[in-house]
């Protein structure tokens, strides 16, 4: 199995720099009996369709069966012939070379298989970045990348049976359902708005005043960020003059957002980002932002009513300040 995958890593290697450049060098490798992993020289991330081009020209040689043989050159006939070395690496007088086909030519000390047709399959899991200009692919062959195969046809005849689609019809139907949620979601998003106009206009009228200053605390519903941004400015215009914080749960985490009116915040001096920064501690987390609205988020949903309750203290002690 350290064989296969290390023969396929000199492919890999190969077709990297077929379909990305000649700048593509080795940086790093892991053969393990399941796995392997290749680190090489890139700059950016590796589109699917470079992937997917890399993967079929592996499998292309893997299909072709060539010959791998192991020479013994000097160094420099080595050089001659074109085998690549790895950069930085210090190599004896003699050196083994790595010769399938004449595809690829490389030093290498490791143990090979003698034809590329046993590997079998070869597939790509991920594609990531380990530093500054270092990519890292991770992949399996043989019975491996075969078990991965299966798997994903399992899932997909799954997928074709609940949304009883035929192969073909399969993505259309995905692209559907996704635009469908998306609708839903908007308009879901529109009602929750129009409930919250509703229930600000009760908060505002309830406010409670330190020294003139009107300030609200209260936990609302939202789907996401952008949706509780929204209701910071409906409350900040329904406000008039005053301080606001928003409490909600978004994604099993705890969300603040402050508002501040703009006569605040030039007769005052009371900042929102300054609030919300003092908040976000007892929510277990941070944030930031402009004067006149700022966000926080923190881990600790359990705490998101202690934090509201705070409010008024932390304002009072702005104002007294």
């Amino acid at each position: 199995a350290i064989a296969r995958n290390h023969t396929c890593t000199h492919l890999l290697h190969k077709a990297l720099r077929e379909v990305l450049g000649k700048h593509v060098n080795q940086a790093g490798s892991l053969v393990a009996p399941d796995r392997l992993r290749f680190d090489f020289t890139h700059f950016e991330k590796i589109s699917e369709s470079q992937l997917d081009e890399v993967e079929r020209r592996v499998n292309e040689i893997i299909r072709a069966n060539f010959a791998v043989e192991v020479l013994h050159k000097t160094f420099d006939e080595a050089k001659l012939m074109g085998a690549t070395a790895l950069f930085g690496e210090k190599y004896a007088d003699v050196v083994r070379v790595v010769k399938i086909d004449d595809y690829s030519l490389e030093l290498c000390g490791g143990t090979h298989l003698d034809f590329t047709g046993e590997i079998g399959y070869f597939r790509i899991t991920t594609e990531s970045s380990v530093a500054a200009g270092i990519r890292r692919i991770e992949a399996v062959t043989g019975e491996a990348a075969d078990k991965i195969l299966r798997q994903e046809k399992r899932e997909l005849a799954k997928l074709r049976q609940m949304l009883n689609v035929s192969s073909g019809e399969l993505l259309e139907k995905v692209k559907t359902l996704l635009e469908d949620n998306k609708r839903l979601l908007k308009t879901v998003s529109e009602l929750n708005l129009k409930i919250v106009r509703y229930q600000i206009n009760e908060v505002v009228n309830q406010a409670h005043t330190f020294d003139g200053v009107k300030i609200i605390a209260t936990q609302v519903s939202s789907h996401n960020v952008e949706e509780l941004k929204q209701i910071g400015d409906i409350l900040r215009t329904k406000l008039g003059s005053g301080v606001g914080v928003l409490g909600s749960v978004i994604n099993q985490k705890a969300f603040l957002l402050c508002v501040v009116t703009d006569d605040l915040i030039k007769q005052k001096n009371i900042k929102a980002g300054e609030i919300v920064s003092r908040l976000a501690r007892i929510i277990g987390g941070g944030g930031g932002g402009h004067a006149h609205m700022a966000q926080a988020g923190g881990k600790d949903v359990g705490k998101l009513d202690l934090a509201l309750a705070k409010t008024k203290d932390v304002v009072a002690e702005m104002i007294a300040n």
